[in-house]
């Protein structure tokens, strides 16, 4: 193994406390420093998709991309049939590009998930079509938890996947 895999620093620690007391307080570092497994969420919807992986109270951005796709509305000059099969082309390419980025950032040197559990999340249907589509790696689809509702995308999607995604967890522990 590679020594970047072997050595790891410990997670940043984003709560604040402080505590007057006659001996230190230390369950909130040791509750931090335990091994978590991570969960990959991604956030889908028709403007963007956001990749994050979250561990205990942790959760990390690993990419974020916008994408323009086209309405259900016609252009002028382009008879319906056209129109609707170059708009299923985009969402096709759209749908390609999540399964390799997902690819890319979740599966290891060792082409081995990274992350316990996938979340899909999203406001549009893209989730589900990711999801069940043939383009989204095997292994990644062998350990996906579920998919979600949630009201935005971006990072507020992702608060609100988290939030959400608890009772899909189970014994799984992550902190919103």
């Amino acid at each position: 193994k590679m020594l970047s895999e072997v050595i790891a620093p410990p997670p940043p620690i984003r709560r604040k406390r402080y505590h007057c007391g006659p001996r230190f307080e230390v369950g909130d570092l040791v509750r931090d420093l335990e091994a978590h497994d991570a969960i990959g969420f991604i956030i889908v919807d028709g403007k963007s998709t956001l990749f994050a992986r979250v561990a205990g109270s942790t959760a990390t951005e690993l990419l974020h991309f916008r994408i323009q796709l086209p309405r259900k509305h016609g252009r002028g000059g382009q008879s319906a049939p056209r129109f609707a099969r170059l708009r299923e082309e985009a969402r096709h390419n759209y749908v390609r590009k999540i399964a390799e980025e997902a690819a890319r950032l979740f599966l290891g040197a060792d082409h081995a998930p990274n992350i316990a559990g996938l979340v899909l999340a999203g406001s549009a249907d893209l989730k589900s079509v990711v999801s069940s589509s043939a383009l989204l790696d095997p292994r990644l689809a062998a350990i996906v938890i579920g998919t979600l509702d949630v009201a935005y995308g971006g990072r507020n999607g992702l608060r609100q996947a988290i939030a959400d995604a608890a009772p899909l967890l189970g014994s799984a522990r992550i902190a919103a």
